[in-house]
């Protein structure tokens, strides 16, 4: 009796280290839900046309520049970013399984395939986009900061006019 006891509890044990540990697993990574307000000051847009940096008051290419608000269920994010476009206020929803596997989404330029995975603590976003015949990949992290009050945004994509590669980063304050 005492023997079916102890593997009763060893089995517990084990099934219980089964549900706890993907849980505790998912809890590591940042819950960046909430409302953003872009942070111009703090922002950097990166290279533009000829060599020149734009600072940190640029923003509406690459939909930088603008608020947004993440909303977060299971392992899938919703980013819907405001920006101004040419002709007036303008929104954007990207929706990513952060799984690590390769998935399709459709934009309004077409589709594009991505990838989106967390590791320690960071969101890693690689998506691939087609114009054309030319295609163009950009690889974006969202890393939570000050205590979860500021999201950073660090992308990298092809440079205008094929001129390299160009890096922004985008700051943004929880409202």
């Amino acid at each position: 009796m005492n023997r079916i006891v102890k593997i009763s509890a060893a089995a517990l044990a084990a099934l219980a280290m089964l549900v706890i540990l993907p849980a505790t697993m998912q809890a590591q990574n940042p819950d960046l839900s909430g409302t953003w307000a872009f942070n111009a000051d703090k922002s950097q847009m990166g290279q533009a046309p000829g060599g020149g940096r734009t600072g940190g008051r640029g923003g509406g290419r690459m939909g930088g520049g603008g608020d947004m608000t993440i909303t977060t269920e299971g392992n899938s994010i919703s980013i819907t970013r405001t920006f101004q476009g040419r002709e007036g206020p303008m929104e954007r929803v990207e929706t990513y399984i952060c799984d690590g596997e390769k998935h399709t989404q459709e934009t309004g330029r077409g589709s594009s395939e991505y990838t989106a995975e967390w590791k320690d603590g960071v969101l890693h976003v690689s998506a691939t986009m087609g114009f054309g015949d030319r295609t163009f990949t950009t690889t974006s992290t969202y890393t939570l900061k000050e205590e979860g009050k500021v999201l950073e945004v660090v992308s990298q994509m092809p440079g205008f006019q094929g001129g390299g590669t160009r890096t922004q980063t985008m700051v943004y304050d929880k409202k």
